[in-house]
């Protein structure tokens, strides 16, 4: 991720083929139980025949974009590259 780059939110996606599939948001209501919505949200998001990773939304010079959230981030000396996977602006409104 790069300074340019402005979060939107967390979210889960489904990733297919290098390819976001779909997305939904980690924001649940403040009267519904968090497990019960991700157990159902990430229920969701497999049905769609992809990998299910979390990680964030961010909005990169115009485009809107997920990036997958790293694993053990600060044991590693040379983290991997960031991989900035593109989503449709219809799945925003």
């Amino acid at each position: 991720m790069t300074t340019s780059d402005k979060e939107l939110y967390k979210c889960w996606a489904s990733l297919k083929e290098d390819r976001v599939v779909g997305i939904v948001s980690m924001r649940a209501p403040a009267h519904i139980d968090f497990s019960d919505y991700r157990a159902k949200a990430v229920s969701r998001l497999e049905s769609l025949g992809g990998r299910v990773k979390g990680g964030k939304v961010v909005e990169r010079d115009g485009q809107v974009f997920f990036i997958k959230r790293p694993t053990h981030e600060n044991r590693n000396k040379h983290p991997r590259p960031v991989t900035y996977y593109p989503i449709k602006e219809e799945w925003l409104a």
